[in-house]
């Protein structure tokens, strides 16, 4: 018999080729998302026009960055740290969306 259709993916090409590609890829991802959002924090804090949206996304490059966290304590054997970070990072990150899309004040005058 052959094999079974899932089984041609663990086999050694494909399995070496997604374990070396996994961190570039998350890497690539995790930049963008943690660095766009510190980007926009700090134009909003430097603008002083929407400080609420500065804290949100500050919030929520928190919040992505702590599964990573998570991911790197769980190597070391403690699963149930990944668990708890994961949720602690969406807590973060639905901190983050509060206080972006919420009303803010703005000031008269922005900073240049």
């Amino acid at each position: 018999m052959g094999k079974r259709p899932l089984e041609c993916l663990h086999s050694s090409p494909f399995r070496n080729r997604s374990l070396a590609e996994t961190p570039l890829i998350n890497g690539y991802a995790a930049l963008f998302l943690v660095g766009g959002a510190v980007f926009s924090s700090r134009r909003f804090a430097r603008e002083g026009t929407m400080l609420h949206r500065a804290v949100g996304n500050a919030l929520i490059a928190i919040g992505a960055i702590m599964p990573g966290i998570g991911g790197i304590v769980a190597k070391t054997g403690t699963i149930e740290t990944l668990y708890i970070t994961e949720l602690t990072g969406l807590i973060f990150i639905w901190g983050g969306y509060c206080a972006c899309v919420r009303p803010g004040k703005r000031s008269k005058s922005p900073r240049n």
